[in-house]
């Protein structure tokens, strides 16, 4: 879980077929580049934000970086991500 004001990239393998492929948070003010090895055989995607994925060819190079940009969400009153984790993780709650 990440709080919502943080600043960063989440990067996380999906379908991952090793157990050391985990999550990585990485600050906004950085690069996050992405090679694949030359010799991969394996079909490999790129999926951004739940999108439909695009497959990566090996002389494929991504680059992600942090839009000039933000987006506006709405907040209702008296919700904070706090307050909800702890209400839908059952925070504080009976044991």
């Amino acid at each position: 879980m990440v709080d919502p004001e943080l600043r960063a990239f989440i990067v996380t393998p999906i379908c991952a077929h090793t157990l050391s492929a985990r999550t990585v948070v990485v600050p906004a003010d950085r690069t996050v580049a992405i090679c694949l090895p030359p010799a991969d055989t394996e079909d490999v995607y790129l999926t951004a934000d739940g999108q439909e994925g695009m497959p990566l060819r090996t002389v494929d190079h991504v680059e992600i970086v942090e839009a000039p940009f933000s987006a506006r969400l709405i907040l209702l009153p008296g919700e904070t991500f706090y307050a909800k984790l702890r209400d839908k993780l059952g925070w504080g709650g009976p044991r």
